[in-house]
């Protein structure tokens, strides 16, 4: 299995699933035949997860993927999931990490084990925030799937209040843990201390300022020529109200925002379920996909 190494000493796995066209032909030796088949699309999406949601729960979300003939390469975070040792007081990292080292090595594997493919990042919840950013700083192309972002003013009512009382129990719980003990609040597993600290500064302040490209004369000067973003709001989603995506799309200069209505059967939280029956996701996916080749035609003419 393909992996590198996260902050000099972590090892992240790395995992490729292709459609099953090309592993017959990959199995048959067949190469030349990828590209006539229209099931194989020559893209590849970099998926990135939900905070505290092991790379295991999409596998539905995967195959359905690789069966309309995506590649996707994807990674659970560093000491998370397959990645061991797993978080813990002595083990901690934040966006910026995330930004400097972990984007960039999964890209850089993607690329390198499909050279001829368009290679999109494909992010949900924390996943979209971390690729919103890095969209904006790089303009590499971003789907994004419920999310948004988590500046308590995105909600109304008790969704404000929830807001709130989350961020402020976080605060109290990385203080004494070192680290978010997710699993005894019903969010996510062992989450790392300043990965939770940045959410929560963001939740109360709605930026993400603690970036320290964003602060640079560069970056503002540079803002308006960056960011290609195509987000999916799911509707009845309390986690990321369509306020939040809107606010989170602003990081992109080139974005679109498209709401999504899942099967009605589909019981659960709306901000997850979606995984177990992906269907709607894959298929406003792909009516979408149009919106990278439109902003690569925008971005010629500014």
């Amino acid at each position: 299995m393909p992996a590198f190494i996260f902050k000099n000493k972590y090892t992240v796995n790395v995992n490729i699933d292709r459609p099953p066209s090309q592993q017959d032909n990959l199995q048959d030796s067949q190469q030349d035949n990828l590209q006539d088949n229209p099931q194989d699309r020559a893209i590849t999406l970099v998926l990135m997860t939900a905070i505290g949601v092991p790379l295991t729960k999409y596998t539905k979300f995967i195959s359905a993927l690789t069966e309309q003939g995506f590649t996707v390469v994807s990674a659970d975070y560093p000491c998370c999931g397959e990645n061991q040792p797993h978080i813990s007081r002595g083990i901690d990292y934040g966006y910026q990490d995330l930004i400097d080292e972990f984007v960039p090595a999964l890209l850089n594997s993607a690329k390198a084990m499909t050279p001829e493919h368009q290679i999109l990042m494909l992010g949900h919840s924390i996943g979209a925030h971390i690729g919103s950013i890095y969209s904006a700083l790089t303009d590499t192309p971003l789907i994004a799937v419920a999310t948004g972002n988590i500046h308590y003013k995105n909600w109304q009512g008790l969704g404000r209040l929830n807001i709130l009382r989350a961020a402020a129990a976080f605060e109290v719980l990385i203080r004494i843990f070192g680290y978010l003990p997710g699993y005894k609040v019903g969010f996510g597993r062992k989450e790392p201390k300043e990965l939770m600290k940045d959410w929560c500064r963001t939740a109360w302040t709605g930026k993400f300022d603690f970036i320290k490209e964003f602060k640079s004369p560069v970056y503002k000067e540079a803002k308006a020529n960056k960011g290609q973003g195509l987000y999916f709001n799911i509707i009845g989603d309390d986690f990321a109200p369509l306020a939040s995506t809107q606010h989170l799309s602003e990081l992109c200069a080139r974005a679109k925002v498209v709401r999504v209505q899942l099967d009605p059967s589909l019981k659960g939280n709306q901000h997850s379920i979606w995984i177990k029956s992906p269907d709607s996701i894959v298929d406003s996916i792909i009516a979408n996909l149009d919106f990278f080749n439109e902003a690569v035609a925008d971005s010629k003419l500014d």
